[in-house]
């Protein structure tokens, strides 16, 4: 978190100096780690609509979503393994439900029934849980800040022609995995999931 908080601390300063002012904390204790316990309750209260009686200004709630992005993709998920840890489950999980739909689709034996007769896989989680996805993926300078609360992503596998594609769209969005997309989206399935799996951790357990 230090290394983090050198690196944001030219940026944030104008924000620990506002939260000084306006809410009369000590600027000494404000860094990227402390800041955290009023400014979550703070997005919070945003999020909720609620008034504030001393309210950043605007300029300062910008930087309040620029030092969630720090705090996340630079600090907690800063160390590429740390993110890969919080997301090699479910990116096997998707890596082999894919691999055993696509082997369901073309009629091949010994394929569990599960995965001839599912459509649809709902999973809910917390907006740092995704954070995690899109840093392990590198794909957190796609963001401005953390997923916004009641985020939708939603992964798609479907065949175009002869091949098979992975498609995923968050908040309305595509992302580009590894670059290797469509302006519509369409990622080839197996360098999707080989990216995937370049990702995750061996032997997860033993990590």
């Amino acid at each position: 978190m230090e290394k983090a908080h050198q690196i944001s601390v030219d940026e944030l300063q104008p924000l620990y100096d506002e939260m000084s002012k306006v809410w009369g904390i000590n600027l000494e204790t404000l860094n990227l780690d402390t800041a955290n316990q009023y400014l979550d309750s703070y997005i919070m209260i945003k999020i909720e609509n609620k008034s504030i009686d001393n309210d950043l200004s605007p300029s300062g709630q910008e930087l309040v979503h620029k030092y969630f992005w720090y705090l996340f993709y630079e600090g907690t998920y800063g160390d590429p393994q740390t993110a890969q840890l919080a997301s090699t489950e479910f990116l096997n999980y998707v890596i082999n439900t894919f691999k055993a739909k696509v082997s369901a689709h073309k009629n091949e034996t010994d394929v569990p029934e599960f995965y001839k007769n599912i459509r649809h896989v709902y999973f809910s989680a917390h907006d740092t849980t995704i954070g995690a996805f899109l840093a392990a993926l590198e794909l957190q300078h796609t963001q401005k800040s953390l997923p916004p609360l009641a985020s939708l992503n939603l992964i798609e596998l479907y065949k175009k022609g002869e091949k098979y594609y992975l498609n995923w769209n968050m908040n309305g969005e595509f992302l580009n995995i590894n670059d290797k997309c469509s302006a519509q989206g369409d990622c080839e399935l197996t360098l999707a999931l080989d990216f995937f799996a370049s990702k995750t951790i061996p032997d997860l357990e033993k990590s």
